[in-house]
């Protein structure tokens, strides 16, 4: 009967199970920061509890048929998206030059357009808006450089 010795791990095979180990642990960070990350915005998405509630908004500016829908009315900001129809009037205007929001008295600068660019006769886009107070009361969207002005007010807030 001989004695059987163990062999030694090599070098090799040690970096080899200290690398799977490492890229062990690595996944259970990352999934453990993902979940986090999920429960932490859990109820705090883009569309606030008061946009859920908002109702698209459509408008006749002379030939132009505008749809209004509020996808953030918040202490954030406001994000509006937007869509100009028509087949005789063309729509080479700075959107968000013409776009005005008030709320509950308060001027909320326009923050952009990001959408379609000016000109044709079909547009879509999304309006931003920097917050300039609460988000509560009488939230007033009006928008120029159409035949007819544009304007659609909400209720927000408590």
């Amino acid at each position: 009967m001989g004695t059987r010795v163990a062999a030694l791990p090599t070098r090799r095979s040690r970096r080899v199970w200290l690398l799977i180990g490492g890229i062990a642990i690595l996944f259970v960070l990352v999934r453990g920061l993902v979940a986090w990350s999920d429960w932490r915005d859990e109820g705090t998405s883009t569309k606030s509890a008061s946009t859920a509630t908002l109702p698209a908004r459509t408008v006749d500016a002379g030939a132009v048929t505008v749809k209004l829908e509020p996808t953030q009315l918040d202490a954030n900001g406001a994000v509006i998206k937007v869509s100009f129809d028509t087949h005789s009037v063309d729509l080479g205007f700075d959107v968000a030059r013409q776009a005005r929001l008030v709320v509950n008295g308060n001027a909320w600068p326009a923050a952009g357009w990001s959408g379609d660019g000016p000109g044709g006769h079909h547009r879509a886009g999304e309006l931003r808006f920097t917050a300039a107070g609460p988000a509560n009361g009488s939230a007033t969207l009006t928008i120029g450089g159409l035949p007819k002005p544009v304007a659609a007010t909400w209720r927000i807030g408590g």
